[in-house]
């Protein structure tokens, strides 16, 4: 990739340069190479590791270094598999508060329209050149969140328009997240004194006491607090890890499957390239999806007995079930109804 950044044609500069970017098919041929080279890998998908995500500050979550602690490694090491979220969020992000400020500027009139017309027509280019290179990725990469859905998420707890840092995205990613069972844990990481950033760790206070259990890390880095910020993040991490076993026990039991069932079916046949994102079917865990690609290849029962809560006060008490707060050493399968009026098994604690 880095040879293909650095022999790219001249394009003469200016308009034609942007153009060449957005419609060229370049860096997808480069990519669809890369993606050959990465289905040589052989993975073992059966390995049960929780899924954390690694969110905060713009620089501490994309950066792999000693400037985060070396955060990502470090969870690695822990055993974790770690959700970064690429850098293009911020970038569509900060065109889409542009978009904002300008729809809450004043009152409607044709020149404020066509000037609010700008940003959707820049993030649809935007969206679809990431959308080209993911695809000849395989659609590994993770796709671009809805903005207006996270900062909804957020809403009751961080308004958009506090537009410092990442602003309301920090919450709304772990409340996206935690609905959408799409992660074990959040890792939040916060540059000390970093003023929007301890603004999100203080709104999470309220987003805890209303879904106890999103498992949230906020890691403070500054010079002399990486021994305590790593202790405290492996407490929260070693229940992750426990959610992340429950839950590819369960899919087992459900699909009526066992490791050895799966390893005969893996030598009967080809595994999937590393390359290939899995239907998740409800699940966090790669482990756990890929019990639930089996069973359906199998044409196993694989439906995920879990639920997101919503975020207008959780899951509502349903026929069977309640909604008090969970109680830790035990857990059963209670049955909620959803926010779309059907009902769901969800593991309680």
């Amino acid at each position: 990739l880095s040879t293909a950044l650095r022999e790219r044609p001249a394009t003469g500069g200016g308009s034609r340069t942007l153009a060449w970017y957005v419609l060229s098919g370049y860096f997808e041929r480069h990519m669809r190479a890369i993606r050959r080279r990465w289905e040589a890998i052989e993975i073992d998908r059966l390995r049960v590791k929780p899924k954390v995500k690694v969110t905060g500050e713009f620089w501490l979550q994309a950066h792999e270094g000693e400037g985060n602690y070396d955060i990502k490694r470090w969870l690695e090491r822990e055993g974790a598999e770690v959700v970064s979220t690429p850098v293009t969020v911020f970038l569509d992000y900060l065109v889409w508060l542009h978009g904002q400020k300008l729809r809450d500027s004043g009152p409607w009139h044709q020149g404020l329209y066509l000037r609010q017309l700008l940003p959707r027509v820049v993030r649809g280019l935007f969206h679809r050149a990431y959308d080209r290179l993911r695809h000849a990725l395989g659609g590994l990469p993770q796709a671009l969140p809805d903005q207006n859905a996270l900062a909804r998420l957020a809403a009751p707890y961080y308004h958009r328009r506090l537009d410092g840092g990442e602003g309301h995205m920090l919450i709304g990613k772990a409340l996206h997240a935690h609905r959408h069972n799409t992660a074990h844990m959040i890792c939040e990481l916060t540059p000390y004194s970093c003023m929007p950033n301890t603004m999100s760790v203080g709104a999470m206070a309220s987003v805890q006491g209303r879904f106890p259990d999103l498992l949230y890390a906020p890691i403070e880095v500054k010079g002399d607090a990486e021994v305590h910020a790593l202790s405290r993040c492996q407490m929260i991490l070693t229940e992750a890890k426990k959610r992340a076993q429950r839950e590819f026990e369960l899919t087992l039991e459900r699909s009526n499957m066992t490791p050895e069932n799966i390893r005969r079916y893996e030598a009967a046949h080809p595994c999937p390239p590393s390359t290939k994102r899995l239907a998740r079917r409800g699940y966090a865990g790669t482990a756990a999806s890929y019990v639930a690609h089996v069973g359906a290849a199998l044409g196993r029962a694989t439906e995920h007995p879990l639920v997101g809560t919503g975020v207008d006060g959780g899951i509502r008490a349903g026929p069977g079930g309640g909604s008090g707060p969970h109680r830790a050493g035990a857990s059963q399968l209670v049955r909620f109804g959803t926010d779309d009026g059907n009902t769901a098994d969800v593991l309680r604690d």
